[in-house]
C-alpha cells in the first residue's frame, strides 16, 4: 500500500444528496413595491455569478423547538441525526428536523444494513434575528453616563489602586 497523497489517486466517489434545501433570496429594493417581478428568485439561477453572493451557514445541532403538546419522553428519545440550522445573509435562521428511514422497496418486508434510504426534512421554525426597522437606533459613541461606559471606568479606576 502506497502514500494516498502521491500518485497514482483513487477515483473520486459521486454521491447524490438524499435531499436538497433551497431558500428565496430577497434583495432590498427588489419586489413588488418597486416595480419588480413579486415572485423571489431563488439563489443559484443569477444574471453574474460575480456580482451576487448568497451567503448561508449551516450546522448540525439538538433540536430546539419544544411545543407543550410534545410529551416528556419525546424529549428523551435520541434521534438518528441532529437537526440542520441554517443562518442566510438576510437574518434569518431556520431549524429543519431531518428523519432518516429505509427506502420502501416492493416485496421486500424486512430491512436490511445495506438498504437504501431516504431523508425526510420539515422546517420546524425560523428565528428573524434582524432589528426591525422600526426599531430605535443606539449610536456610538455611547454617553458618558451609560452603565457599560460607567462600568469599565469603575474596574480601571479599582486595577490602578490594586497596583499602586
Amino acid at each position: 500500500m502506497g502514500n494516498p497523497r502521491l500518485p497514482p489517486y483513487p477515483h473520486p466517489t459521486p454521491i447524490a444528496p438524499l435531499a436538497q434545501i433551497k431558500q428565496l433570496l430577497s434583495i432590498p429594493g427588489l419586489g413588488p413595491t418597486s416595480g419588480a417581478s413579486p415572485r423571489p428568485k431563488s439563489p443559484t439561477h443569477s444574471s453574474s455569478s460575480h456580482d451576487n453572493v448568497f451567503a448561508v451557514c449551516a450546522a448540525f445541532a439538538p433540536e430546539r423547538l419544544w411545543t407543550t403538546t410534545m410529551e416528556r419522553r419525546d424529549h428523551l428519545k435520541k434521534t438518528a441525526v441532529d437537526s440542520l440550522f441554517i443562518l442566510n445573509q438576510n437574518g434569518i435562521l431556520t431549524e429543519y428536523h431531518l428523519e432518516p428511514h429505509p427506502k420502501q422497496v416492493s416485496g421486500a418486508e424486512k430491512h436490511l444494513d445495506d438498504a437504501p434510504i431516504e431523508l425526510e426534512v420539515k422546517g420546524l421554525v425560523q428565528w428573524n434575528l434582524q432589528r426591525s426597522r422600526s426599531s430605535s437606533e443606539v449610536k456610538p459613541p455611547l454617553a458618558s453616563n451609560n452603565p457599560l461606559i460607567v462600568a469599565a471606568e469603575a474596574v480601571q479606576t479599582q486595577q490602578a489602586t490594586f497596583s499602586a
